[in-house]
């Protein structure tokens, strides 16, 4: 439209895109290089003059006209940085101390570290899980540890596992950067909030201790987070919501559990199908199957029979109570095993359980969004009372909370995965309840997080220490010589004695023991199902030079009389402590076994 001549100048030009949640539209204080910050409709530009500003600077959000504190002096952008920083160095900190005054990194106390190590070394070498051995679970957990295992070839198994349990810390530093992006355009109370939250979750520091899923999984659902939202709505990119399907995929080939945030993405992509919902599935299944489909090629039906019936199947030996998970979703419960259930433990959880609910239900349900915020606001139109990042978060957590309690097994790291949804949505609860009281909110959120900071900080002199093995290794090496066909429950046993790999190609490749039992007796206790598993297992003793058993092994081998009548015969006790160390004998021992299989479950 053309302008008469005399009209005044030309208005500028409207921005690109609307500004997101929780950003100032430049930067922060005076040099911040940003230009003189527009002046509030009918007034002047506010200027920081009390020492309670800064309050404000914290709960304020993008768009709205605002400098903050000179005493800053530095962009928002910059803050925001020193914020989820921070955070997530603490997160780093925590783990490693957590890991060395326990004596967890070089001790000999978990299983599935070691079976995830133990089948990227077979894979390295050639042989494939599924097709050449049983494993319970997706490949992708074994398949980022496969660079270690090939370090295994010059350092021994041993270091390459101390490696892997000293990279768990870094990756848990790496998910709280990752939700800081997803929460950039908000306010630095929602990011602090958010960002130290998870930091400090407890159970998220127990999911460290070792290599566990937990962690890379975490990783990659809150990678597809930042790729599927650009603030609060929804990337307008195609390319970016089918390289988030691509990052949700690689999650679900670390651990099954990722189905539950993707199944929130699927509802809430359902009114963009051809925009959202076709390339976001079409992501997720080429994530899933770039890293799942040589294996589902290599052995189609052992796949699925391991990965989803053997998961849907199976039952923990310890059935943990829905309170007891409470406690440890809540972050209350600072253990590795399941305690004793006192009054005063009860009480807690219950008082903070419902203050979690009440805070989220106030937060968004009684204060209302600030106008102008919601991404993509037409003109005319009542903004929505939910954004769909506010959506996500809020369903993924009830689902991820509901996929926690429901079935049979439960350990305590499970509840590391509610980590990163919990803390999304406190954060944004608190953004919500700053906007209408920034003070009350600030002050809460500091409290909060001191006491969080204080619990934590305590876990790593209230874990129980493990026993130095180094003297049991020592032993383990000096009496099974290097290249030995050795056969074990355990496998973190081989692992740590470098007594993992065999130079005969006929020696058993069996690595998870308890899966090898399970998938063949598919999880039965009947004696024709025992049986079965004792034939197997028969097969691997025959071509053992050396059997390595824990006290476990009476829950992971499906011991027979004949089993046992066999081992008896064949071979003989090199030493029993900590675990039993049997070698073969070329004829039968002339006098009774001095030893009994499978050793006692407990000392």
């Amino acid at each position: 439209m053309r302008r008469a001549p005399g009209d005044g100048p030309a208005p500028a030009d409207p921005p690109l895109g609307p500004p997101g949640p929780g950003e100032a539209p430049e930067g922060w204080g005076p040099g911040s290089g940003s230009g003189p910050a527009p002046s509030p409709p009918g007034g002047r530009l506010a200027t920081v003059r009390s020492s309670l500003d800064w309050v404000r600077a914290l709960a304020n959000s993008e768009g709205t006209p605002y400098v903050g504190p000179p005493v800053w002096g530095i962009r928002r952008r910059w803050f925001m940085i020193l914020v989820v920083g921070a955070a997530a160095l603490v997160a780093v900190a925590i783990r490693f101390d957590a890991q060395r005054v326990g004596g967890f990194v070089t001790g000999i106390w978990q299983y599935d570290d070691a079976v995830y190590l133990g089948t990227a070394v077979r894979i390295v070498h050639g042989v494939l899980p599924y097709r050449d051995f049983a494993l319970m679970g997706p490949p992708g957990g074994p398949l980022l540890l496969t660079p270690l295992a090939e370090l295994a070839r010059v350092v021994g198994t041993e270091k390459a596992l101390v490696a892997a349990r000293l990279a768990t810390p870094l990756i848990a530093g790496a998910n709280v950067v990752l939700l800081g992006l997803l929460l950039r355009r908000r306010a630095p109370l929602v990011a602090a909030v958010a960002c130290f939250a998870l930091a400090l979750y407890p159970d998220g520091i127990l999911g460290t201790l070792t290599f566990l899923l937990e962690p890379p999984l975490e990783f990659f659902c809150l990678l597809g987070a930042v790729l599927l939202f650009d603030g609060d709505d929804f990337a307008r990119s195609r390319g970016r919501v089918l390289l988030a399907g691509v990052a949700f995929g690689l999650a679900g080939a670390v651990k099954a559990w990722a189905i539950l945030p993707v199944l929130v993405v699927v509802v809430l992509c359902l009114p963009q199908v051809r925009r959202r919902l076709i390339p976001f599935s079409a992501g997720v299944a080429g994530g899933f199957l770039a890293v799942c489909g040589p294996f589902l090629v290599a052995a189609p039906r052992a796949f699925v029979a391991q990965v989803i019936f053997a998961q849907l199947g199976r039952g923990g030996p310890v059935q943990v109570t829905r309170v007891a998970r409470l406690q440890f979703l809540s972050g209350l419960w600072t253990g590795i095993g399941v305690g004793v259930q006192t009054p005063h433990l009860l009480r807690l959880t219950a008082i903070v359980c419902v203050a979690i609910a009440v805070t989220v239900v106030a937060a968004f349900l009684l204060v209302s969004p600030r106008a102008g915020t919601a991404p993509a606001a037409v003109p005319g139109r009542r903004a929505p009372h939910l954004s769909p990042l506010e959506r996500f978060a809020l369903a993924a957590a009830v689902v991820v909370l509901a996929g926690l309690m429901w079935p049979p097994e439960f350990w305590y790291h499970y509840a590391s995965f509610f980590g990163p949804f919990l803390a999304l949505v406190l954060g944004l609860s608190a953004g919500r309840i700053g906007r209408l009281l920034p003070l009350p909110a600030v002050a809460i959120a500091v409290l909060v997080l001191a006491a969080a900071a204080h619990h934590a900080a305590g876990i790593p002199r209230s874990l129980p220490a493990v026993p130095n093995a180094a003297p049991q290794i020592a032993a383990a090496t000096a009496g099974v010589p290097a290249g030995a066909c050795v056969v074990t429950d355990d496998p973190e046993f081989t692992i740590m004695a470098n007594r993992f790999t065999a130079s005969s190609p006929h020696c058993p490749p069996v690595v998870d023991s308890l899966a090898a039992t399970l998938v063949v007796s598919h999880d039965g206790t009947s004696p024709r199902a025992d049986a079965r598993a004792a034939a197997v297992w028969l097969g691997y003793f025959r071509q053992a030079r050396y059997l390595m058993l824990s006290r476990a092994s009476s829950v992971r081998i499906a011991w027979t009389p004949q089993l046992q009548r066999y081992v008896y015969r064949h071979f003989e006790l090199v030493t029993n402590q900590p675990w039993m160390i049997l070698k073969r004998v070329s004829s039968p021992p002339a006098h009774a076994p001095r030893y009994h299989v499978p050793p006692p479950l407990l000392p």
